[in-house]
């Protein structure tokens, strides 16, 4: 019993001393739960028409947030163990066995994350609600609340939390038991005597910048290449730079106090001007203590504003690809036979008018493959795909039916591109000096159309030739396209999906406008919510590491703070003092990521147009620092004035 009550004792201590973590593990829970309860959710099922399930995105994304969690308690346990180590080595002078001193410190732990589990649950039950909400919103349905628990989701947040406190408990009971009585009344103090070699520390910062510098280089150089179209970026050294960004983060911070306490000496009136000395001293013992933990928050704050700027930039790209793959109501592309008559009469069932096009895609090897060599050497370049040629009556003809301007006639001795908006910029130059040689016939270039008629769907670009040419060329795929005027039933593509005569080694491809929007809405829907999910969570635990290092140590230093006031110095600049150095502790992690995030989100930008589509950034790479720098300041305040009012007390 007097177990019982000494671990309810040390629980609601723990509880007052640690808001700001209990607080972000009931977050973090509440957005789990929440999380999965929107997976298996049959009404959100109901609306999603995609074949992918949104499970397996849930589950992948909550095992990086039960990584980055757990290696938040972790840090966070580690951090109790060694400032309670003198408590413990009491309770064993007692006569209190390591088994029932181990057992009082897990469970507390524990009662801890079930308190936190508990609520996060009762909270995910209501942001599941809003959340559905907003997706019914989205996808233009109408929403009715009703709030119910899910078993399901509550077992998967309950797995997630088994996994991390097990794996926790299990270690914080080797550690009591491996530790002695020495190691446990002196374990507080070892971060006052921390011994790093000068040389060492200097010699891995300039190591760090050196690493810094390649990797601006390599950058450089790979925008160079795409500025170049005689070069062909090379994505391999993007994967380069990145690994040297990294590697400089952890060398810099392996030697940043030093650096800063030689530059004080060096600069001893920077280092007496006000509260210098004393902040200094403060923020390199803190720096060279939790070096590690700090460079890998620069990492992972990278990596966090990279996913929002991502997840952003979908909705741009989701815009991006039904305006370029589905221009056209109904498309069905096919290397074998169409049988079409199973569309038209689902239309005349339904007496529904139409405008449509039935035209062949076709490649010869006759003709000239110059056109690949003004591909070649750009990010563009895809060897092995043949040149296909499309009629140029068909394509007056798609332009047509989507109300575009007629293209200039082409002449004889002439060839038009169809190319896509990212592509055209690359075959300016070539229009001016490329020919292709067709029926022993040299043709020159009259004019590069990007108007959105189907490029994008199946390949970058298309060859325009005279019809006369094209007699003699092979038949690559059969292709409908059809605009319907009214509203398109939403058993069309259901009922007309036999019109591809499909084969194990054919090409096929089938399309209705308002079934493949919400199928692509539904996919990228859950990616969108999976980053976001991720990012939001990781940005509030590494808050809270840096919020509880610092009111740790505020316990330690309040008589520091007494002792200056009794020796005059007013409560005022104490104040200052106090936000200066919360203020230096939490924006020091933040100072290499400013610097690299401009490459960054240039990284972004060419990774997106070169894989995806190029669609702009800016808006997205202010706003999603915005938002970091949102939920990390709220943190911020309240470490500040939780230290302010201890500090008070």
């Amino acid at each position: 019993m007097l177990y019982v009550k000494l671990t309810l004792r040390n629980l609601t201590h723990s509880i007052k001393e640690y808001t700001l973590f209990m607080a972000t593990m009931i977050m973090s829970m509440t957005l789990m739960y929440a999380f999965f309860s929107l997976a298996l959710s049959n009404r959100i099922l109901s609306i999603f028409y995609t074949f992918y399930s949104f499970l397996p995105i849930a589950i992948f994304a909550s095992i990086g947030v039960t990584l980055v969690l757990g290696w938040m308690i972790i840090y966070i346990t580690d951090f109790i163990m060694k400032k309670r180590s003198r408590e413990f080595g009491l309770y064993l002078l007692s006569g209190m066995k390591r088994s029932s001193v181990a057992l009082m410190f897990s469970a507390e732990q524990l009662i801890m994350g079930a308190i936190a589990l508990v609520i996060g649950c009762i909270l995910g039950m209501i942001l599941s609600q809003a959340l559905e909400a907003i997706l019914f919103q989205v996808f233009g349905q109408d929403y009715h609340f009703v709030l119910s628990f899910s078993l399901q989701a509550f077992l998967l947040t309950l797995g997630c939390f088994v996994l991390i406190y097990i794996l926790e408990v299990i270690r914080e009971i080797r550690l009591i038991h491996r530790c002695t009585l020495k190691e446990l009344f002196y374990r507080k103090d070892e971060h006052t005597t921390i011994h790093v070699s000068k040389t060492k520390s200097v010699l891995c910062f300039i190591a760090g910048a050196i690493c810094m510098g390649v990797c601006i280089c390599i950058v450089y150089i790979f925008y160079c290449s795409l500025k170049d179209s005689s070069m062909r970026g090379d994505i391999n050294s993007m994967m380069l730079s990145i690994l040297m960004m990294i590697l400089s983060i952890y060398l810099i911070y392996q030697g940043i106090s030093q650096v800063v306490m030689l530059f004080l000496q060096r600069w001893k009136q920077k280092k007496y001007k006000g509260n210098m000395m004393f902040l200094s001293a403060q923020l390199c013992t803190k720096i060279k203590r939790n070096r590690f933990v700090l460079a890998t928050i620069s990492v992972l704050t990278i990596l966090i504003i990279s996913l929002m700027i991502m997840s952003m930039q979908l909705k741009n790209v989701y815009d991006r690809k039904i305006k370029e793959e589905i221009p056209f109501d109904i498309m069905a592309y096919s290397s074998e036979t169409l049988n079409e008559d199973v569309l038209y009469d689902y239309l005349s069932k339904h007496d529904m008018s139409y405008q449509d096009h039935f035209y062949q895609i076709y490649h010869s090897d006759a003709i000239n493959e110059n056109l690949r060599n003004a591909l070649f050497d750009t990010p563009f370049d895809y060897p092995g795909v043949k040149t296909y040629i499309i009629k140029e009556s068909d394509v007056q003809a798609l332009l047509k039916i989507k109300g575009y301007d007629p293209l200039k006639p082409l002449s004889e001795h002439q060839y038009g591109l169809l190319v896509t908006p990212e592509l055209k910029k690359h075959m300016e130059a070539f229009m001016k000096q490329g020919e292709v040689e067709a029926n022993n016939q040299k043709l020159s270039c009259a004019y590069i159309e990007s108007s959105r008629i189907g490029q994008a769907v199946y390949v970058d670009y298309y060859l325009i030739l005279p019809d006369a040419y094209v007699e003699n060329c092979t038949v690559k795929a059969n292709v409908l396209v059809m605009n319907v005027n009214g509203t398109i039933p939403d058993t069309l593509y259901e009922e007309t999906q036999t019109i591809l005569d499909t084969h194990e080694d054919g090409i096929y491809l089938y399309r209705v406008k308002p079934y493949y929007i919400k199928d692509q809405l539904s996919v990228y829907t859950m990616v969108i919510f999976a980053l976001l999910y991720v990012s939001m969570i990781a940005v509030c635990i590494l808050a809270t590491i840096i919020a509880t290092q610092q009111l740790s140590d505020m316990n330690e230093q309040k008589e520091t703070y007494h002792m200056m006031w009794k020796m005059g110095c007013d409560k005022k600049a104490i104040k200052k003092l106090l936000f200066q150095q919360v203020s230096f502790y939490f924006f020091i992690p933040l100072i290499l990521p400013c610097l690299y995030l401009p490459f960054v989100i240039y990284g972004i930008d060419v990774f997106f147009s070169l894989l995806v589509y190029d669609v702009p950034t800016m808006t997205f790479s202010i706003l999603a620092p915005i938002i970091f720098l949102l939920i990390y300041g709220c943190y911020f305040i309240l470490t500040y004035q939780s230290c302010k009012r201890s500090m008070e007390g």
